[in-house]
């Protein structure tokens, strides 16, 4: 069933000067007031939590990124110190020369991959990004929820993006799993959660597939609502 049409945009809001002039006319100048510093308030709890969630949700992905790489390389050397060890005592014992030679080949070709695909690199340039959100999530946390400075989250959420903007391209379904790991720890419901299969979750470190498609765990209650 397709999606309902988006809804209509809701009536513009008066700008200042109007506003201004209503509060004139009105004689009440402390109750709009206080309504515009309710709404701005909230607005500013909107980039905090989203900044915090991102962050938080970042540190996630960077970390399996770390570890998956930090994998790849101790496998990879791991290899090369088996197979080269096998070549060795093959050739000191004089037995099969040609099974040293597919040792020392297989040995040259997992060490190319090692340093043609970078793993350690990778592995030390996603901790660096690590620590960068580590130090942003920090900052946020040091924040108070009900009194937010503007300037401090305008700050934070400015210094989220310049990070971004260092991390390589980001792996869909990865980044959904730890957006919903990160959503199940703050306790959001289903509604926040993604669909994903077996076959793509084991690959997410890898690749995303091209027939995967970002859904809902579970309808929101409001699109519910409207789509009957």
């Amino acid at each position: 069933m397709s999606k309902p049409p988006p809804a209509p945009p809701p009536p513009r809001e008066p700008g200042p000067l109007e506003k201004g002039g209503d509060r004139a006319r009105s004689g009440h100048p402390s109750e709009r007031t206080a309504a515009d510093e309710t709404a701005a308030a909230e607005a500013m709890k909107d980039v905090y939590y989203t900044t915090r969630f991102g962050a938080l949700s970042s540190i996630r992905y960077l970390s399996k990124r770390r570890s998956f790489f930090d994998f790849l390389h101790a496998f990879s050397k791991a290899v090369a110190a088996i197979l080269g060890g096998a070549a060795f005592f093959v050739l000191v014992g004089g037995k099969d020369v040609e099974m040293a030679k597919w040792a020392a080949l297989a040995v040259a070709i997992v060490s190319a991959l090692d340093v043609a695909f970078g793993f350690a690199e990778r592995a030390r340039k996603a901790d660096r990004q690590d620590q960068r959100f580590a130090e942003l999530a920090a900052d946020l946390e040091a924040l108070d929820p009900e009194d937010l400075d503007p300037k401090a989250v305008r700050n934070a959420a400015e210094k989220r993006l310049m990070i971004e903007k260092d991390d390589p391209t980001v792996l869909v379904a990865l980044n959904i799993i730890c957006h919903d790991e990160e959503a199940i720890a703050e306790g959001y419901g289903e509604e926040e959660l993604h669909k994903m299969g077996w076959v793509q979750r084991q690959c997410a470190q890898i690749l995303t597939m091209p027939w995967f498609k970002v859904e809902p765990l579970k309808p929101r209650e409001q699109e519910t609502a409207s789509g009957t």
